[in-house]
């Protein structure tokens, strides 16, 4: 029975023993083998069994064939862009995917090592090729694809010319979006996906279009003054200003302000030195005119009936329009304002043709076949009491000189009235009620005291004798 036991010991010992020969053998041939271990593939090529520079060449052989042209395609519409591999720094990542095959059953110790050759060989391993790319040279590529179809949106507009009202069509923009495209591009490229790329490029709406303006047909009210155009600066700013309050678009209920559409009265921004009121008298000032074109335009809208929300008349009366009937702006605080009170949009338009200032409001004409008049009435005047004195070291007390004529005060209403075609008065409103103030007449007198016989006092006080 023992040496049946021992027998047996003996047996299992020699199968052991065997088995660990065998290992150490396999552990010695396997691990000292510097090729890829088996059941290893890259991008379905085996590379089993082959050395670093071998299975280099085959898998450079198997990326030709994936893609031969090199080349990629970008496209939008009609227009297609394509692009080689060196333009973009395209290539596999051979290298890295060789030495990731190389090191399998090469990491931890001898039995993990062991373990995962021989999970290997039974279950394989499949390693997937990445792509590199040189994203700044896509970026440069992307941005000059975009200025080729980028395309800036055209709002609807409305010409007006020799009295024809036309308009024109909107257009739709386009905005090639350069993260969204070399997003989707990147994800392409490493997906090893180099079928053509349809770019991503966006519709963009204008803020006016062609149904939006297509009530404006007629025109609502117009109205022109008259100015001396041999006063070449006061010439200037008229026609600056003009320039500045044509081809305005409001729509339904926006409002319309003349000092932000005028701008600062300075140099720096076109304006011209020219007469000004100022306290009641013509002083030299940047930006003199322009109020005249704020009169024109207000008479325009009045006449067409929209709701004004801030007008201020002048000191004095003026000499191109009627009292009651003009409006004055001083920059920061003095406006003239309104609102287009229609549920259709108007368009501005001003015109200087020789020594007329025409101002053109269109839209939807309400009062077709009317007739809407101003008119102004005075119903009481004020006549200046006094005078205003200032006196001058350099003239006698008896001299005296006149520096600003006196000039009577009114109070004024302004009414609109509206005709039939028949010509009988549909409706009379009253629009405004004003009052300018008399002006006084100022004076300069002298200061230097005289005698019948004598001249001035001298620097000491003494008589001169006249001669």
């Amino acid at each position: 029975m023992l040496k049946n036991n021992w027998n047996r010991k003996k047996v299992i010992l020699l199968i052991v023993s065997t088995i660990t020969v065998c290992i150490f053998i396999f552990s010695a041939v396997v691990l000292k083998d510097r090729r890829i271990h088996s059941g290893i593939s890259i991008e379905g090529i085996d590379v089993s069994r082959l050395d670093y520079n071998t299975a280099h060449q085959r898998l450079e052989v198997a990326v030709d064939k994936m893609n031969p042209t090199k080349k990629v395609v970008l496209a939008f519409g009609d227009n297609v862009w394509e692009y080689g591999f060196a333009d973009i720094g395209i290539s596999y990542m051979i290298k890295g995917a060789i030495e990731e095959a190389y090191s399998i059953g090469r990491k931890g110790n001898i039995f993990s090592r062991l373990y995962s050759i021989v999970k290997t060989r039974f279950k394989k391993e499949q390693i997937f090729l990445r792509v590199s790319y040189d994203k700044s040279a896509m970026i440069n590529i992307l941005g000059n694809i975009k200025k080729e179809v980028d395309r800036q949106e055209k709002n609807a507009v409305v010409k007006f010319e020799n009295g024809e009202i036309t308009i024109l069509k909107h257009e739709m923009g386009k905005k090639l979006d350069l993260n969204k495209n070399l997003d989707v591009w990147a994800s392409n490229l490493e997906q090893k996906n180099f079928t053509s790329i349809d770019l991503i490029v966006e519709e963009v709406e204008p803020q006016v279009w062609e149904t939006d303006i297509n009530d404006i047909k007629d025109v609502m009210g117009s109205f022109s003054t008259r100015f001396n155009p041999e006063d070449a600066n006061r010439s200037y700013n008229i026609k600056l200003a003009c320039s500045k309050i044509n081809d305005i678009l409001l729509m339904p209920g926006q409002d319309f302000s003349m000092n932000e559409s005028l701008g600062p009265r300075t140099t720096a921004n076109g304006y011209k030195e020219a007469p000004v009121i100022f306290k009641n008298e013509l002083v030299k000032g940047t930006g003199g005119g322009v109020c005249q074109v704020t009169t024109t335009l207000y008479n325009a809208v009045l006449l067409s009936k929209l709701k004004v929300l801030e007008r201020v008349h002048h000191s004095m009366p003026l000499g191109y329009i009627d009292m009651g009937r003009d409006a004055t702006i001083a920059e920061n605080y003095i406006d003239f304002r309104f609102r287009n009170s229609n549920d259709y949009p108007i368009a501005l338009f001003s015109r200087v043709q020789g020594n007329e200032l025409k101002v053109f409001i269109l839209g939807k004409n309400k009062e077709k076949g009317k007739r809407v008049v101003l008119k102004s009435q005075v119903v009481e005047k004020y006549e200046p009491q006094g005078e205003e004195v200032e006196y001058s070291d350099e003239m006698f007390v008896n001299e005296r000189e006149i520096i600003r004529q006196p000039k009577s005060g009114y109070k004024v209403l302004l009414y609109r009235e509206t005709y039939g075609a028949d010509g009988e008065l549909i409706n009379r409103e009253k629009i405004s009620e004003d009052v300018y103030a008399p002006v006084k007449a100022k004076v300069k007198v002298g200061k230097i005291a005289v005698r019948e016989e004598y001249g001035p006092f001298d620097e000491f006080g003494i008589f001169g004798k006249l001669y």
